[in-house]
């Protein structure tokens, strides 16, 4: 590797590559100029929560967290805090059959948590209709960083990463993202199904499926 211009923290570097089989053939030879970053050089732009912040109730401080609803869950970024109107007692959600969709929702942890899990009841209607169990889970999102742009120095906490898992640790101050993903047969009975969300078995939140009678 052979330095040909040094621009402080950057330097360009002309790289050789090689690409060989296991047999250690060789398939292909080619030199690159890469850009590389020295010291440290990357900075946060933290996230600034917009408007005014809610305060949680006794309810939110005896279980240990408020629950909210951002319209836009890429802005559910590290340090994010909820409003009054994105505080929510009860999911409600409509999708046809045949469609896969998400509903996002958020914890705001007023302490930490070594362990915490979420899990869903049965959804039924009033006429006693039952949806099958395989079609809603709970996802989790990841926050990570992420550069603001290609060959930026800025980079920002960000959900991206989403996942099945539906246990996990949370830190006081840490908004933590979940989402329900519905997997829908066209085979599914519409109606109005109730179910909730549990946190460590106990009820957390109220869940409300809408499932027209059209296609």
């Amino acid at each position: 590797m052979n330095v040909n211009v040094n621009l402080k923290p950057y330097s360009i570097n002309n790289t050789r590559f090689q690409l060989k089989k296991n047999s250690g053939n060789l398939l292909y030879v080619d030199a690159k100029d890469v850009l590389c970053c020295e010291d440290k050089a990357f900075l946060e732009k933290k996230w600034i929560e917009p408007g005014d912040i809610c305060q949680p109730t006794e309810k939110d401080r005896q279980r240990g967290f408020q629950i909210y609803q951002r319209d836009e869950p890429g802005d559910v970024r590290l340090g994010a805090k909820p409003h009054q109107s994105e505080l929510i007692d009860c999911l409600s959600s409509c999708w046809l059959r045949g469609y896969h969709g998400m509903d996002f929702f958020v914890l705001h942890p007023l302490r930490d948590f070594k362990q915490l899990s979420l899990t869903l009841s049965s959804f039924t209607t009033s006429s006693g209709k039952l949806l099958q169990s395989d079609a809603v889970e709970i996802c989790q999102i990841e926050i990570w960083p992420q550069k603001t742009q290609w060959f930026s120095t800025d980079f920002i906490y960000a959900p991206e990463l989403i996942h099945n898992h539906h246990k996990c640790s949370l830190k006081e101050g840490v908004p933590q993202q979940f989402a329900l993903r519905w997997t829908l047969p066209r085979t599914v009975q519409p109606g109005d199904y109730n179910g909730h969300i549990l946190c460590n078995e106990n009820k957390m939140l109220s869940v409300q499926l809408h499932i027209p009678n059209y296609d």
